[in-house]
């Protein structure tokens, strides 16, 4: 039988169990996996175990009288005669006490040798009024204390597990960033709904996955390990894949309420006060493996602190993380065309429902949106350099007549296009920084012109402008017929130093 149904059996927690066995009173054989198989002798001799316990034998008298050292009658002839001495001893004792209450004894001015002698006076039969070992009451405490000495200490230290479990959810969730910043390539400041969802889901995900592996290779997580906990079968073996996982599971269900708001708290609250009783948690009850801790030295803190510090850095930087487009080095106009389309989808500009096409031009980005613009209205144009097929150079113009239209200025087409352009080298990797000091370069709107360098790229900018205002950050408003205005942005490859 299992560890599990012997203590439905026996009426003993799992605790109990162990430490006989660590006693060597009980020795269960082993299956070919290790685990301990239990039999009905096993059982009886649990009993037998109990009832010596019971009748206050140590463990070495009945270890004597397992191993046959010992004549049961001579053995319970003794115990006998210790049991009536005890019961002298307890019952004298509570008769100096009486008298002494009688007396209305001060600590201070005490006559101790008084008392003592009264201690030595032959005990009265007629003043042995309930013996405790006869009282239910004093049964229930005996038995109750048996349980709680004849145990293995079960580990609690329940805030110490949370901070462990803690910094192995924040690696996950580190790690589920980091899939979405560098293979999906999601901008993490979008505050959609699936993503929001994801994310308290998918480190869960990678929980389960991810903790099984960790304790089948090293018999503990990162977490744990720090704050120097192990998890490990008695006799040192690791706890397989499908034993991980079912604790895992069990550790997200019933510890962790699976992250579910308001319950997951309950659930932290629940598992908190079952620790500290020192019951069972759920997981605990599954199998054999037992989780120890080695040491709680001042270090361990030190180094979780250091731990989260690190975690909780990486996970701000990856905020600021941009992308590199799809298409890198040497590109075409094509190429740059999709470099174009990933950063506006990946800023959510539409750009009223334009794309650029295989060459370079404006096209509608879905057929099942239509904008209607004033007459007035024109639209940025791309302008390539080539060499041999390869794209050297882009320019964005945009020339506006006439007033009364509010016109976009287009800065945020020419700050995705920068990045489309300069996002292709291979030595200057971007950042948000890049994007953010790019826009900060394009914000200008006056007369002249401004050339600067950035992420490897040569930019320059051209404005003239004539009776056009800035209306805000993004739109032009033209004050007269013969307002005009021109913008052209250029970007070339940085030539090589020495070059």
């Amino acid at each position: 039988m299992t560890i599990r149904e012997l203590e439905q059996k026996s009426g003993l927690e799992r605790a109990n169990i162990r430490f006989y066995e660590k006693e060597k009173l009980l020795n269960p054989v082993r299956r070919e996996n290790g685990y301990r198989d239990y039999s009905e002798e096993d059982l009886q001799t649990l009993r037998r175990i109990c009832l010596f316990r019971r009748l206050q034998f140590s463990l070495e008298e009945i270890r004597s009288l397992q191993e046959g050292k010992e004549e049961l009658s001579e053995a319970l002839a003794i115990q006998l005669q210790r049991l009536e001495r005890r019961e002298w001893e307890t019952e004298r004792a509570r008769e100096v006490c009486r008298s002494m209450r009688r007396d209305r004894a001060e600590f201070e001015g005490l006559d101790a040798e008084k008392y003592l002698a009264q201690l030595e006076k032959p005990l009265r039969q007629t003043d042995v009024e309930v013996r405790s070992s006869d009282h239910p009451e004093g049964k229930s405490a005996l038995r109750d204390m048996r349980r709680e000495t004849d145990r293995l200490p079960r580990l609690r230290a329940p805030w110490r597990r949370y901070w462990a479990r803690m910094l192995d959810w924040n690696l996950y969730s580190l790690l589920w960033t980091a899939f979405l910043v560098f293979v999906l390539k999601v901008n993490l400041f979008r505050t959609e709904l699936l993503l929001t969802v994801l994310g308290n889901a998918a480190p869960l995900g990678l929980m389960l996955f991810l903790e099984p592996a960790f304790l089948r290779g090293f018999g503990t997580t990162p977490g744990k390990a720090i704050l120097g906990f192990r998890l490990e079968h008695e006799d040192g073996r690791k706890l397989t894949y499908l034993e991980g996982l079912s604790r895992t599971w069990q550790v997200a269900l019933w510890g962790m309420g699976l992250g579910i708001p308001i319950y997951s708290l309950y659930r932290y609250f629940k598992s908190y006060g079952t620790c500290m009783s020192g019951e069972l948690l759920k997981w605990e009850g599954l199998g054999e493996a037992e989780l120890t801790l080695k040491d709680t030295r001042g270090r361990r803190t030190v180094l979780y602190v250091m731990a989260a510090l690190l975690i909780l850095a990486a996970d701000i930087g990856l905020c600021f993380v941009l992308p590199a487009p799809p298409n890198r080095g040497e590109i075409t106009v094509e190429e740059f065309a999709e470099n174009y389309n990933f950063y506006a989808e990946y800023y959510q500009n539409d750009f009223w429902n334009k794309k650029l096409n295989e060459e370079g031009e404006w096209a509608d980005a879905s057929t099942d949106i239509v904008y209607q613009f004033p007459a007035s209205f024109r639209w940025p144009d791309f302008i390539f350099e080539e060499e041999d097929g390869v794209l050297t150079g882009v320019t964005v113009r945009v020339e506006l007549e006439g007033g009364g239209e509010l016109m976009d200025s287009f800065q945020m087409q020419e700050q995705i296009a920068a990045l489309a352009f300069a996002g292709a080298s291979r030595n200057a990797p971007l950042s948000v920084w890049t994007a953010v000091r790019l826009g900060n370069r394009l914000a200008v709107q006056e007369n002249g012109s401004l050339s600067f360098k950035e992420a490897g790229t040569e930019f320059y900018l051209h404005t003239e402008m004539k009776n056009y205002s800035q209306w805000s950050s993004e739109y032009l408003m033209g004050s007269s017929e013969d307002a005009y205005y021109l913008r052209e942005f250029s970007m070339r490859k940085q030539a090589a130093a020495g070059g």
